[in-house]
């Protein structure tokens, strides 16, 4: 409950910080832009593309899409952990953890069939993954990615070789970046 005030307060007082300190046309997108030809920005440019909070805070939404576009808005979700700060940055670190728990075979899958998805995207997910779970559980980071790593290797028990691979590549990198902490 507490984190989620914290959030709150954090998220409002980066609206007023943003209204008073204008952006240059080369660090947002364009005025009036619709989520679509956001996520294509972002997909095209294969970062964050700074724009209006609500804007910016609809890729979250996209990550649960269930529409033909779901490979799409994962691609876009991933693309924008790139460039993320912020409340965003909380925002996807969240999320993340949230898909990651809750869908890791298609997680995998993902990452194992969708061309666009490399190296540095894994290492960007174990980042905002691990984000989370510094947030979540400050006095008990190691236990926690213990944890994780256990519940993500069971939820890949039962699917192929090639998306055990893709977690456990994940579970190595969140460990390896734990224990540089």
């Amino acid at each position: 409950m507490i984190r989620k005030i914290i959030f709150v307060l954090l998220y409002l007082f980066l609206i007023s910080c943003s209204r008073q300190s204008p952006r240059t046309d080369s660090q947002k997108a364009e005025p009036g832009l619709t989520p679509d030809k956001y996520f294509q920005e972002i997909y095209k440019k294969k970062r964050l593309i700074k724009a209006d909070d609500q804007l910016m805070m609809s890729i979250l939404d996209s990550l649960s899409s269930t529409s033909a576009k779901q490979s799409f808005y994962f691609v876009v979700f991933t693309k924008s952990m790139n460039g993320a700060d912020g409340f965003i940055s909380e925002g996807i670190g969240q999320s993340a953890f949230n898909f990651i728990t809750t869908k890791t075979d298609k997680f995998a899958g993902y990452f194992n069939s969708l061309p666009e998805l490399g190296t540095v995207d894994l290492n960007n997910w174990a980042d905002h993954i691990l984000g989370e779970i510094q947030v979540s559980n400050e006095n008990r980071v190691e236990k926690a990615v213990s944890e994780l790593e256990s519940l993500l290797t069971k939820n890949v028990n039962q699917s192929g070789e090639e998306r055990k691979l893709i977690i456990e590549k994940l579970n190595r990198r969140i460990r390896t970046k734990a224990k540089s902490l």
